[in-house]
């Protein structure tokens, strides 16, 4: 977690000077977010930081930020939101608090862009997720370039797969951001993720740029309301099987 800090330092940091936001700075972001393990945690940040900038991932970033209407790097948030969450035929209403904010935000064309960093496998091993619209990595000895095989692109989107479908546990975080930044439950929400993994050496920097739809914001506001009223009236495991039970501790976890 410490690498990750170190490499969300830098990144934000140089987003900063050279979109000319003077958001934040390297040294203050640093001394905020990294606690422990601080002289081994910057020198493999760092290793990370130029991975992303070799395999262009910042390029790519710096390209679709420079026509935003507005960029956010730092920040805090909390908020109440209310809605109406489904499944299964069922519907609940009421409100849950989400409290956090995305490594970065952006507006485009009056629509928020929810960004957000991966880093994975530095200190043993990982590989990228599926649905990736680009993926630079080191194979053989060469650095090859790829798109996942069921992503249909355009305008640099991929238009078939939600992020649930990609990663249900990043689903369900940039929706709560989403919801956070002020989108209501169902309302139309443009996520991102920015990847770094690491395998046997080699690394790989993989980007996402897909949507959360409607029936999936309101399933995850069902299953949040219904593990808020579990932990509500003290029947946090009740009579729930032990995977239910640790995907409603997942649930709970978001709710702070």
């Amino acid at each position: 977690m410490a690498i990750g800090s170190v490499f969300d330092a830098r990144v934000k940091a140089e987003l900063s000077s050279r979109l000319g936001l003077d958001q934040c700075s390297f040294e203050l972001l640093f001394e905020e977010q990294v606690q422990e393990h601080r002289d081994e945690a910057l020198r493999l940040g760092n290793v990370v930081y130029d991975k992303y900038v070799e395999y262009g991932g910042l390029a790519d970033l710096e390209i679709e930020l420079c026509g935003a209407d507005e960029v956010q790097l730092v920040g805090k948030s909390e908020r109440i939101v209310e809605g109406e969450g489904r499944r299964d035929g069922m519907i609940k209403s009421g409100s849950v608090k989400c409290l956090g904010y995305p490594d970065l935000s952006y507006v485009l064309n009056g629509v928020t862009v929810i960004v957000d960093w991966k880093v994975n496998g530095i200190m043993s091993a990982a590989s990228p997720c599926k649905g990736y619209v680009k993926s630079v990595r080191e194979k053989k000895g060469r650095v090859v370039t790829g798109i996942h095989k069921e992503v249909q692109l355009a305008n640099g989107w991929d238009i078939a797969l939600g992020m649930d479908w990609i990663n249900p546990d990043w689903g369900r975080q940039l929706t709560m951001y989403h919801w956070l930044l002020g989108g209501s439950v169902g309302s139309q929400a443009k996520v991102a993720i920015d990847q770094i993994t690491q395998r046997g050496g080699a690394y790989c920097v993989s980007r996402y740029r897909s949507r959360i739809y409607t029936e999936w914001q309101q399933q995850l506001f069902y299953d949040l309301l219904s593990a808020d009223a579990l932990a509500s009236a003290g029947q946090w495991f009740g009579p729930e099987s032990q995977d239910k039970a640790a995907g409603i501790s997942r649930l709970y976890e978001l709710l702070g």
